[in-house]
């Protein structure tokens, strides 16, 4: 029954060493970076999850562009969601207001 399930990012690079902003229980969130351009990429381009989260998919470049405008936006911070293994699974956005 599990041999189904896979995780976001299944079959990308998922090695890289990142700085845990916070951790609560078992899961924590890391800051999105222009590197993490191509998994959210991947997220966006399912078909499925573009329709559960209703968002339009976007070229790579555009991707790219959109996290590098968000990390100057100080009323904003982006973060991957890591569990134990820290492969991401998801990415969520706090606001400031």
């Amino acid at each position: 029954m599990t041999e189904d399930i896979t995780l976001a990012g299944d079959g990308l690079d998922t090695e890289v060493e990142r700085e845990i902003s916070w951790r609560a229980g078992s899961v924590g969130l890391a800051a999105l970076d222009p590197g993490d351009a191509e998994l959210v990429h991947s997220w966006r381009s399912d078909p499925v999850t573009a329709h559960q989260m209703g968002i339009w998919p976007r070229s790579l470049t555009a991707v790219c562009e959109r996290i590098e405008r968000d990390i100057e936006d100080d009323d904003r911070d982006d973060f991957l969601i890591l569990p134990p293994g820290g492969t991401p699974v998801g990415f969520g956005i706090a606001t400031h207001l």
